[in-house]
């Protein structure tokens, strides 16, 4: 950042970040929670029957917004700065 960025700024960049990564988590959790109260059914009505078309299309679905939720939780939580210096444990 410029030395003339006043504080108030940096204030506001920081809230509007927070607010978005605020957003990004509370999907992650849904997607989550959803995933975990219909999992029972899953496995009931799905799983151990004959593979079929349809089997295969809720697989990729739904196991696709499980995977891109890790991922955007994974971009939001780096372990490593853009110096590649691993911060994940500080003394």
């Amino acid at each position: 950042m410029s030395s003339d960025t006043s504080g108030a700024e940096i204030i506001e960049i920081y809230s509007s970040v927070f607010s978005g990564n605020i957003y990004i988590v509370s999907g992650i959790v849904l997607v989550f929670y959803e995933y975990m109260i219909t999992f029972d059914s899953e496995v009931r009505l799905v799983w151990g029957k004959k593979t079929t078309g349809a089997n295969i299309l809720f697989a990729l679905n739904r196991y696709s917004m499980v995977f891109q939720s890790f991922v955007n939780l994974a971009t939001l939580f780096p372990l490593t700065t853009d110096e590649g210096f691993d911060i994940s444990y500080r003394s």
